[in-house]
């Protein structure tokens, strides 16, 4: 029994526990005079009972496959947040001023949901700093920079500098009349929200054979896009998608 870890041992006698409880449960309801539940006839008093041990029957699983699963998710959170500090140090050795060095920041993306209900999960986040904090805007396929990374399967270097001073003083109206592809999916409100949050922004898409699984993302303030174009930067990212990619795919 090698293979069983104590975690696996644990969370089977959990189960068997719940199972056994949801059981004597049910059994104490159809055999009891008295329902403490309801005052019913056997019929509700059966609805009671199957609804009681259902949810105990639901609750046990959900903790078993919690308790198999979590040493393995907190194993990869581990090695993905290893890597992107990895990447935000070796960025950070092109970048010469060192107080915007600080607001370097790197981020991984997976793909969740399924046909035209999808959307970008960050599954991790390292900041040299706190800030700027993250925008809670839902990210998907063809929306930002990181939608456009994955729903294109290539690797984004953008300016966020550059698009914010053509496009700051735009109102509401100025903005919807833009295209689609031109405003990034974004509504107005939402560039609004991040505008002032980066000035470059590299994204490489997450490959799992021909498939995009996700895209990792890096984010510089204003002034350095100058460094954050070098082929050397957007390599330092694809090497961290790609060893992200293997952790998650």
């Amino acid at each position: 029994m090698r293979w069983l870890s104590w975690r696996a041992v644990v969370a089977f006698i959990s189960l068997a526990g719940a199972l056994a409880a949801a059981g004597a449960a049910g059994y104490l309801q159809l055999t009891s005079g008295a329902d403490p539940i309801i005052q019913a006839d056997h019929g509700d008093k059966a609805w009671a009972v199957s609804i009681i041990t259902t949810v105990a029957v639901l609750s046990a699983l959900t903790r078993f496959v919690r308790v198999l699963r979590l040493p393995g998710v907190e194993n990869r959170g581990r090695r993905v947040a290893s890597a992107l500090r990895s990447l935000n140090k070796e960025v950070a050795k092109v970048v010469e001023d060192d107080k915007k060095a600080d607001k370097l920041g790197a981020s991984a993306y997976v793909v969740r949901g399924w046909g035209p209900v999808q959307w970008l999960h960050r599954i991790e986040r390292e900041r040299v700093a706190d800030l700027p904090v993250p925008s809670g805007i839902t990210w998907r396929p063809g929306k930002g920079v990181i939608g456009l990374c994955v729903s294109q399967s290539k690797e984004q270097n953008f300016d966020a500098g550059a698009f914010k001073a053509k496009y700051r003083k735009y109102t509401k109206e100025q903005w919807k009349k833009l295209d689609r592809d031109t405003r990034m999916d974004l509504r107005y409100d939402e560039f609004q929200r991040i505008h002032d949050k980066y000035g470059t922004v590299i994204a490489v898409p997450m490959m799992k054979g021909e498939r995009v699984i996700g895209c990792v993302s890096f984010d510089a303030p204003e002034g350095l896009h100058r460094h954050l174009k070098d082929a050397d930067v957007v390599d330092a990212v694809a090497a961290a998608a790609a060893t992200v990619a293997g952790i998650v795919g």
